[in-house]
């Protein structure tokens, strides 16, 4: 069985899914084809992780054919579009983690998506259903939620953490933030409440190219902001820290596209279990009912956070149980169905 990976960026997600497709088939079985990178990701291997350019989507659509298995992380692309369109007659899986629709951003793959006979569709959010049979509702969903990796979970270890509080992924400098439509990570608020409080707040973003954002934030005295890091290591960073953060910005943000991400599932809830590292939550949506008194203490208020921080850092949980209920290889199954129905 051959398998086919296509996104135009990298993502927890989508690495954590070419691993697991890699315990089925075997490592050479897997290849990831990106449709114009944003930034490529270290730690993937050359031979079979291949950038393409959005003028040559003829010649791509003719290679993914040749393999057993497309799987596409949707993303709204005019290219993603045009290659999806290209597929027609081909019954491929359509892994939906950002359904943007519903962040109220147009998206011109959404048709092939909803409309294809031969689609088979994977959410990451039980709440992700109820939604997509409103608008589908003869599409098979397939839930695979953002779990980390049995390999990726991290032993006992007597290491000293370094104080304060990390965050991995996007960011914006503004609540506005219209271009992006994620003006809900806009953590200025929040984070300068930590900061007033003498707690460093480490920052990983997503993307490399965001120096004007890294400056906004540098500016709040205890704020620090890092290079990004590759999915791969993304537990090990989280590992170094007491405590990890999760959270949406709901002031001045379209109350549309604030509703959409309280209702994901991201890694950023579940890869702490991975790292044992409890988990500082600041209005963070439906997630909140697997985390909240489990491994992450829930708040609500700004006023709270620095109370939140000290409750998350003295958490003690069954890091053992926990990594084992919360393990993407216990959807390896469900996996190798989804890719049996659709297999050539």
């Amino acid at each position: 069985m051959r398998i086919a990976l296509v996104a135009n960026d990298f993502s927890a997600c989508r690495v954590k899914i070419w691993r697991l497709a890699e315990q089925l088939y075997g490592a050479g079985s897997v290849e990831l084809f990106m449709v114009n990178p944003i930034q490529m990701q270290d730690g993937l291997s050359g031979e079979r992780c291949h950038r393409w350019s959005a003028t040559h989507i003829d010649v791509l659509a003719k290679q993914l054919r040749q393999f057993n298995v497309i799987h596409f992380f949707c993303d709204s692309t005019a290219a993603a579009a045009d290659l999806l369109t290209q597929l027609k007659g081909r019954s491929v899986v359509l892994h939906r983690h950002d359904i943007s629709s519903l962040r109220g951003i147009e998206d011109p793959t959404e048709p092939w998506v909803m409309n294809h006979p031969g689609t088979e569709i994977v959410i990451t959010s039980p709440e992700h259903a109820q939604w997509l049979q409103r608008i589908a509702p003869a599409k098979t969903l397939t839930f695979i939620p953002n779990a980390p990796l049995k390999s990726e979970m991290l032993p006992r270890s007597s290491r000293p953490r370094r104080k304060g509080v990390m965050y991995y992924g996007g960011l914006v400098a503004s609540p506005g933030a219209q271009d992006s439509g994620t003006g809900y990570r806009f953590y200025w608020p929040q984070w300068r409440e930590l900061c007033k409080a003498n707690i460093d707040v480490h920052i990983f973003p997503k993307r490399t190219k965001q120096n004007t954002v890294a400056q906004f934030y540098r500016q709040l005295p205890g704020c620090i902001v890092h290079r990004p890091v590759a999915a791969d290591k993304l537990v090990s960073v989280i590992s170094e820290f007491e405590v990890s953060f999760i959270g949406y910005n709901d002031c001045g943000v379209d109350s549309v596209r604030h509703n959409y991400a309280m209702s994901c599932w991201p890694n950023k809830a579940f890869d702490p279990v991975a790292a044992r590292t409890p988990l500082l939550g600041y209005k963070a949506g439906s997630s909140e009912a697997v985390w909240k008194d489990h491994w992450g203490i829930a708040i609500n208020e700004l006023d709270d956070l620095v109370a939140g921080y000290r409750k998350a850092r003295r958490m003690n949980p069954d890091w053992s149980f926990l990594q084992k209920e919360y393990c993407l290889d216990q959807f390896t199954d469900r996996l190798s169905d989804l890719y049996k129905r659709v297999a050539v």
